[in-house]
């Protein structure tokens, strides 16, 4: 899935769309709330399943299915700016894992990696190593990102359907705030399958294809 800048990347790029709300620090909060759970002790991958409202799936990869459980998420807002624009950052995020999934890690990274004949590292640590050195160049070169991560440092979490908690929210929130400027970047290879402009073009399709969803 896309780590947390890119999702930051496209939730900025739809914050003026009329469903974003008015709360924007939870909007963005709500971004990358789903993968919370990885601060969660002893999380499994049912949990991050759960979270991410892909368990028990009808088939796979059950794209129709994993939209529609995300868009009905919008169909419990309750008026308070901050729940409701949490809410719809969490749906954005699921929605770019779709869209990630369908149009972007199969076709074009495993396609390169399986295409390499020599690659210098296994499947997922090509993965983690290309991704990271993605979101370290959004760091560094988006505009926004500073406003951004200020609205996330002073916002709360929250508790969210019984699938991720405030206090995870939060914790992840920190762990984004602070990955960035602590990257060790002796310990990553050149990238090799993902590269900055993939991920631009990337940011455009998702947008596109939650602006559909949205209808």
């Amino acid at each position: 899935m896309p780590l947390p800048m890119v999702h930051l990347a496209v939730a900025h790029a739809l914050k003026d769309e009329p469903f974003a709300g008015a709360d924007k620090a939870a909007y963005y909060l709500g971004a990358n709330a789903p993968d919370s759970i990885h601060k969660r002790e002893g999380w499994t991958r049912a949990d991050k399943d759960r979270s991410h409202l892909r368990d028990a799936l009808p088939s796979q990869p059950g794209y129709e299915e994993r939209i529609r459980r995300a868009l009905a998420l919008m169909e419990h807002t309750c008026g308070v700016p901050a729940s409701d624009s949490f809410r719809v950052g969490y749906a954005v995020h699921l929605l770019t894992d779709v869209e990630w999934v369908r149009s972007f890690y199969t076709p074009c990274y495993l396609t390169r990696y399986r295409d390499d004949a020599s690659p210098c590292l296994d499947v997922k640590a090509a993965y983690y190593n290309d991704t990271d050195l993605a979101d370290w160049h959004l760091y560094l070169i988006s505009p926004w990102r500073p406003e951004v991560f200020d609205l996330l440092n002073g916002v709360q979490g929250q508790d969210f359907e019984g699938l991720v908690s405030a206090p995870e929210v939060e914790a992840w929130r920190d762990h984004i705030l602070g990955f960035y400027d602590g990257m060790d970047m002796a310990r990553y290879a050149p990238a090799r399958y993902i590269l900055p402009q993939d991920i631009d073009r990337f940011i455009v399709r998702a947008c596109t294809f939650i602006l559909d969803a949205f209808g």
